[in-house]
């Protein structure tokens, strides 16, 4: 499905406004690491654990793609936004 010109531009800002450093070192797998609880459950009990039910999922209606991108670059750009300074008010002497 072709896509306007509007609509990769905001794309584009989307994904440089969630653009940060990567740091692999913070990374966790947690998968290896399921499996490896999951292998070991069986070799201690020989019982297969049973996956979690799936929720069943319903039905969305579909969504205006530019009025979605232009929230999420929004949201993006408040939270790396800094915070705003406020300013207090001194005690005046009586």
């Amino acid at each position: 499905m072709p896509r306007s010109e509007a609509e990769l531009g905001m794309a584009a800002q989307l994904v440089e406004a969630l653009s940060d450093d990567f740091d692999w070192k913070a990374q966790e797998d947690t998968g290896a690491a399921a499996l490896a609880a999951v292998i070991q459950a069986k070799a201690e009990t020989g019982q297969v654990i049973p996956a979690a039910p799936k929720p069943e999922g319903t039905a969305t209606q579909p969504q205006d793609l530019m009025a979605v991108i232009a929230a999420s670059v929004e949201a993006a750009k408040a939270a790396k936004a800094p915070a705003p300074r406020t300013r207090t008010r001194k005690a005046r002497a009586a």
